[in-house]
């Protein structure tokens, strides 16, 4: 960013920045603009420090619309596609800055518009619920997957790291 400098007075100088308003909101903030990810594994560092609020229609809070997402909550957005049928595993870790509330909020579809809950932020286990999230889902060939990071609210945001991989799932059965 190059600052525009222009003198006014003897005593000072006046520093004008200029910025641009793509630099004051995460690239990925709409689910439109969410960021690819097609080959694993995949590892990436994400922020919703400059993200905006994704479900700011209260009618979204009913139904799968949201699924679970806050409507105060501010996040980013992946999208995931597989080229074969498998496990996959997205794991969102904080940074030790972020405060230590967070979502994370998977869903199905073939469009932003036509997308459905898939898992929601409840649907973790207790002890992983906002400190380090990991879904686990089947993936078919060809369908979209849109992974939503968020804070709890507009306060509760900062850094994360995201990692998707192929996983096994390994079923005990029990005599």
């Amino acid at each position: 960013m190059m600052p525009f400098t222009k003198s006014f007075h003897p005593w000072g100088t006046m520093v004008l920045l200029l910025l641009s308003s793509s630099s004051l909101i995460s690239a990925n903030d709409e689910c439109a603009d969410a960021i690819d990810i097609t080959s694993f594994p995949f590892s990436t560092t994400g922020d919703v420090t400059k993200a905006t609020s994704d479900f700011v229609n209260p009618t979204d809070t009913l139904g799968n619309l949201t699924c679970g997402i806050s409507p105060r909550a501010i996040g980013v957005w992946y999208r995931i596609e597989s080229t074969t049928s498998t496990f996959l595993q997205a794991t969102i870790t904080k940074a030790p800055e972020w405060p230590t509330k967070f979502n994370a909020a998977l869903f199905e579809g073939s469009s932003c518009t036509d997308k459905i809950c898939r898992q929601a932020p409840g649907d973790y286990q207790m002890e992983n619920q906002r400190t380090q999230p990991t879904l686990t889902w089947f993936a078919q060939p060809g369908v979209s997957y849109y992974l939503h990071v968020a804070g709890i609210d507009e306060v509760e945001v900062g850094p994360f790291d995201l990692d998707v991989e192929v996983c096994s799932i390994v079923e005990t059965i029990i005599w």
